[in-house]
């Protein structure tokens, strides 16, 4: 045979995957829109021109009243069911780092109150690179070989995955979504890293950095978890103790440490929240729709499960450890977006792993998929399946890009409020933050003594509290929101106060 008609071995660059051009392509046209619905979402929520009065996703306002507290050096977990009801739900390195830069920030550039909201949206918006590196130095470690076209891809993926339109308003919002899920993925990252060379510092570190994600987010237990059942199954049982106990040993210290006041918000006020299997459903399903790669990893999990008793003692140890981490966090995260006022954007972590579970089987990692035509073209389908979920709301089909509306209604709230007698109250939690409402106490309430809410005896009974409160001497003028009274009883405060005055849906309330 003449050697010159033999089949050129490949070659690097993106010919090195059958149908690469056409993931490349997807992936340009995915990450583009993607750019442009978060340009869209920032030109409509950000201003450094104008302190622009915005709620960027549910029940912000008391995340941004616990940051205004630690920026002031006041009392984030003060007792969320006495005066005034008001509730700090995250951790508390989420305040402190986010009040401490705001604090910051605004001596610095002489800046109002009003402010702190621009503040913490940018801050929280500052993370998106770090987020896009963690995918990135996740996806190299797990991909096969070093070519041209394997960077490229990484490089692609990190960004449509940090960028996408399951993150939505999280990525600008005053929450601690963003920073919790940069340091689990790093923390995945020295996992990888563990489960090659074993060292007493890499697990010291694991177990420091996870505990960290878990104190913005107390949630945020998904590579820990993982990275135990991981630890349990190859019997590294020392390694397995070290890391319980480390885990469990700063939780405790942090419980012990916090005091009364942080142990009722960030247990008892979350937990007291109502529990849906039908809410967990409809978010899961949402979450799906916006991130293809949910759907397609629980797919590609059946498969590689179904031949679990033969398949895992021959699996790479990468793609074990992946197996387990998103076999923990999807129950882990059905369970928390099954609470009431949960929102599919707590998926995150669960399509962080799932993505981390395709690139490897679709890289040939995996026991039940080759490298090869098919397998491209797949990934190439989800690709663009996020790409047309990412076109919706660019196309105003559906989702907001645009929040300036709101400015102006909290804008005109302040007005009123300003004029009313002091101290005054408004029926709109918003409202009551220390910029739109000057007058303390600052009644930036919790949402569980909402009607819409309530669902227990023990919640009946703290809003029947909270009226009296309201009844009580403490309010010269009630703002009362027709389109959301929240949960005032209007009877009891009808003896109490008379309307003054009405503009639209908004009425002044004196005392009599």
């Amino acid at each position: 045979m003449n050697p010159a008609s033999s089949k050129a071995p490949p070659q690097p660059g993106w010919a090195i995957w059958r149908g690469g051009r056409f993931f490349f392509i997807a992936a340009v046209s995915t990450l583009v829109a993607q750019l442009i619905l978060l340009s869209m979402r920032i030109q409509g929520s950000i201003s450094w021109k104008l302190p622009l009065l915005v709620m960027t996703s549910g029940r912000e306002e008391e995340a941004l009243f616990g940051i205004w507290k630690a920026a002031n050096g006041q009392e984030v977990y003060a007792p969320w069911d006495a005066p005034p009801f008001a509730a700090s739900y995250y951790n508390w390195l989420f305040y402190q780092s986010y009040g401490a830069v705001s604090a910051f920030v605004m001596k610095l550039m002489e800046l109002d109150d009003v402010w702190l909201p621009t503040i913490a949206h940018t801050l929280t918006l500052a993370l998106l690179p770090i987020l896009a590196v963690c995918f990135w130095r996740n996806f190299t470690a797990l991909a096969i070989g070093s070519s041209e076209a394997r960077r490229g891809a990484v490089i692609m993926l990190a960004a449509i995955m940090a960028s996408g339109p399951l993150m939505g308003w999280w990525l600008l919002a005053a929450r601690s979504d963003v920073a919790s899920l940069c340091l689990e993925l790093f923390a995945f990252g020295l996992c990888l890293e563990y489960i090659q060379k074993p060292d007493c510092r890499k697990l010291a570190a694991i177990i420091l950095v996870s505990y960290t994600a878990w104190s913005f987010r107390q949630i945020s237990v998904h590579v820990i978890g993982g990275f135990c059942l991981f630890l349990l199954l190859k019997q590294c049982h020392r390694a397995w103790i070290y890391a319980v106990l480390g885990t469990f040993g700063l939780y405790a210290a942090t419980m012990i440490t916090g005091g009364e006041g942080y142990r009722a918000n960030i247990i008892t006020a979350n937990t007291a929240w109502p529990v849906s299997a039908q809410i967990g459903l409809q978010n899961l399903f949402s979450a799906c729709a916006k991130a293809p790669l949910l759907p397609a990893a629980g797919l590609v999990l059946v498969m590689e499960l179904a031949r679990w008793r033969s398949n895992w003692p021959k699996m790479p140890a990468h793609l074990l450890l992946t197996i387990l981490t998103v076999c923990w966090s999807l129950p882990w995260d059905c369970f928390c977006c099954s609470k009431m006022a949960a929102s599919d954007n707590y998926f995150f972590f669960s399509m962080a792993a799932s993505a981390m579970l395709l690139w490897q089987c679709f890289l040939g990692r995996g026991l039940c998929f080759q490298r090869n035509e098919t397998t491209t073209n797949l990934l190439t389908c989800l690709v663009l399946l996020q790409g047309m979920a990412t076109l919706l709301p660019v196309l105003h089909i559906r989702g907001e890009t645009n929040l300036l509306a709101s400015h102006s209604e909290l804008q005109h709230a302040r007005e009123i409020l300003r004029q009313a007698p002091a101290p005054a109250f408004a029926s709109r939690p918003e409202w009551n933050l220390p910029w739109i409402n000057p007058s303390p106490p600052h009644a930036v309430f919790t949402a569980l003594i909402d009607e819409e809410y309530i669902g227990s005896t023990a919640l009946k009974k703290t809003s029947a509290t909270f009226n009296d409160w309201l009844a009580s001497n403490v309010f010269s003028s009630i703002v009362l929101d027709r389109r959301h009274p929240g949960p005032l009883d209007e009877k009891q405060l009808r003896t109490v106060f008379r309307k003054a005055s009405q503009s639209g849906s908004v009425e002044m309330h004196v005392r009599n």
